[in-house]
């Protein structure tokens, strides 16, 4: 039940009314004047205060204006067993809940102390009420303020996250046929904000002759589907007369009645991509044309050389068989002699085919000792020499590694021998702890190298070597100069034992 406050001089009424409010579940504190109840009042928390209008040391009224001012929750009762119109009307305008008459009727006094406790607790609970709604409204408002920052720092974090790719945004109203190109859009055909205009028509007009109706139909056709569009390549004019790659998405948003309204989409620059793309067809189409040419040159060696030495040594054979069948012993034996030859040339010529596809030395020997046997060969089968240098220190390089600077040793020294009528070929390898490098320099008679391999249709060999090199992350590097020689030179990086 409630907390109760009564305050009357008359001892005996006063004890009266508590014995009767605690028999009714009450909780009841006693006070013989207005100073004793002020003290109780400041010292503890009451629901009903229960007071005599006339009490000497302040009156009733007096007491319940304090607790207006001090505690103004409390449910004040004013009784006076001298009742009077001024007296009601003053307890209304004090803001009492309840007035009575002394001595009052036990139903009055615990119907009218119950009223004003129910009032009280729904009061509290009003008040507990506001207290959570103004909590949840100051939690609210922060949440929305962290929710508010969040966004902008998102918002933030993707515009920068879009300028730094260079992806432009477009927003299409296809109602009222506006169209909005970002900063980031423009700038990717070279034009800044200001310059380029906020139309359809300036785009359409940009577009590439052989793009334009592709790309509009895409553009309709999504119009009257309302379907999203899905990656659309094509070339825009850029605003130095040259043409961009581009790659463009959107979406289309409809209406309550289902009617397309407004398309958006993101556009991103791949000319780039494209050239690479162009290039590596273009690569691929002449290693295809290469590994062809290798088969024929192959089939050629087999057919030519072994095939003409196996003739050779069959008909050496059929001799010797002649020559023992009628006795000539001596003659079987001269002609077995030729037969032997031919067939050491035909291991030979076997031996130099298996070379060009894969040097077996390299995987015995290691990759100094397979260049250091190429190199001898060459010189033996060319007359050119060839000095080779090794500085490696004994470095045991990975399968891949070996690989890579014997086909770019072999190809460099292939290219001098053809092109560049030298004297001389000089071969250095050194290894460190950071990379490996490669040198071949002849004293030829030298080329243009950036006319050479600025042209699609010549020197695959060089184009070939540059390719293996970056395959494996290494640096390749030509020089040369009308009638100085050439240099080709590469840096391969080793890998340390965290990256393998």
């Amino acid at each position: 039940m409630s907390r109760v406050l009564i305050v009357d001089d008359e001892k005996a009424y006063r004890n009266f009314v508590g014995r009767l409010l605690r028999s009714a579940g009450h909780e009841v504190t006693l006070a013989a004047d207005s100073r004793e109840a002020i003290d109780l009042l400041k010292a503890s928390p009451f629901d009903v205060l229960l007071t005599d209008i006339v009490m000497p040391g302040g009156t009733g009224v007096e007491l319940l204006q304090f607790i207006r001012t001090a505690t103004p929750r409390i449910q004040v009762i004013l009784m006076t067993g001298e009742p009077n119109v001024e007296t009601a009307l003053a307890a209304v305008r004090a803001g009492a809940f309840d007035y009575l008459v002394k001595p009052g009727t036990n139903d009055a006094i615990l119907r009218c102390v119950g009223n004003a406790a129910k009032l009280k607790l729904m009061d509290d609970e009003r008040e507990c009420l506001a207290q959570a709604n103004r909590e949840h409204q100051k939690n609210l408002e922060k949440l929305v303020q962290e929710r508010t920052a969040s966004l902008l720092k998102k918002r933030t974090q993707l515009s920068l996250s879009i300028q730094a790719a260079n992806i432009g945004l477009w927003d299409w109203d296809l109602l009222t046929g506006q169209i909005y190109f970002s900063p980031e859009w423009k700038s990717q055909i070279g034009y800044t904000d200001e310059e380029f205009p906020n139309c359809q028509e300036a785009w359409q007009n940009r577009l590439h002759p052989d793009d334009c109706e592709r790309v509009l139909h895409v553009l309709r056709e999504a119009c009257e589907k309302a379907q999203t569009i899905g990656a659309v390549e094509f070339r825009l004019r850029h605003k130095d007369g040259s043409y961009r790659w581009l790659l463009s998405r959107g979406e289309v948003l409809s209406d309550d009645a289902q009617r397309p309204c407004r398309m958006l989409g993101c556009q991103i620059d791949i000319t780039d991509r494209k050239k690479s793309e162009e290039q590596l067809l273009t690569f691929s189409r002449r290693i295809l044309s290469v590994r062809e040419e290798e088969r024929r040159s192959i089939a050629a060696a087999l057919h030519h050389d072994v095939g003409s030495l196996a003739v050779g040594l069959s008909a050496r054979l059929d001799a010797v068989e002649g020559a023992l069948l009628v006795g000539k012993t001596d003659e079987a034996l001269q002609t077995l002699k030729y037969a032997q030859d031919l067939f050491s040339q035909s291991i030979a010529c076997l031996k130099r085919l298996a070379v060009d596809l894969h040097p077996t030395d390299l995987d015995l020997l290691g990759l100094p000792a397979a260049l250091r046997q190429h190199f001898e060969q060459v010189t033996r089968n060319t007359g050119m020499p060839i000095r080779f240098v090794d500085n490696t220190g004994g470095y045991r390089f990975r399968a891949e590694e070996a690989i890579l600077l014997f086909r770019i040793a072999q190809e460099s020294v292939t290219n001098t021998l053809k092109h560049a009528r030298a004297r001389q070929v000089e071969v250095r390898m050194s290894s460190d702890d950071d990379c490996s490098r490669l040198t071949v320099h002849d004293d030829g008679v030298g080329f243009n190298v950036e006319q050479v391999m600025a042209s699609p249709d010549s020197h695959l060999g060089l184009r070939s070597m540059r390719e293996m090199a970056g395959s494996m992350g290494a640096a390749w590097q030509i020089q040369s100069q009308s009638g100085q020689g050439t240099t080709v030179t590469v840096v391969l990086p080793k890998i340390t034992k965290e990256g393998a």
